[in-house]
């Protein structure tokens, strides 16, 4: 079932589907133009790791990769936000790609409360 998304000024009532349309397909499109290019950068890293993750079979390969995406994302986030921005979230995020080899790629859907 294909849904219209949810408005941006309502994002305190989003779910979790809405969080993962929005990184998924929306915001490198709707925020290219307004992130500066190191922001937008790390903004990519997260979203190309989520999409690989979500995908309903993954490689060890594509496992391992998004892995690395993570770990980049989190070291880019803690230089551009500094330490105490690295919260309990973003170390969930980094429990995404062992849950991906735990458990499968389905069940990764913990980081959409980051």
């Amino acid at each position: 079932m294909c849904t219209e998304p949810e408005p941006i000024s309502s994002r305190s009532d989003w779910k979790g589907k809405d969080y993962r349309m929005f990184l998924l397909y929306l915001d490198v499109p709707v925020l290219a133009d307004m992130l500066e290019e190191r922001h937008f950068c790390i903004l990519k890293t997260l979203v190309t790791a989520s999409y690989i993750l979500l995908c309903d079979k993954i490689t060890e390969e594509q496992r391992l990769t998004a892995a690395t995406l993570l770990e980049e994302f989190i070291r880019d986030f803690n230089i551009l936000y500094g330490s105490a921005a690295v919260t309990h979230n973003c170390t969930l995020v980094l429990a995404s790609g062992y849950c991906c080899e735990k458990v499968g790629p389905s069940l990764v859907l913990l980081q959409f409360c980051f």
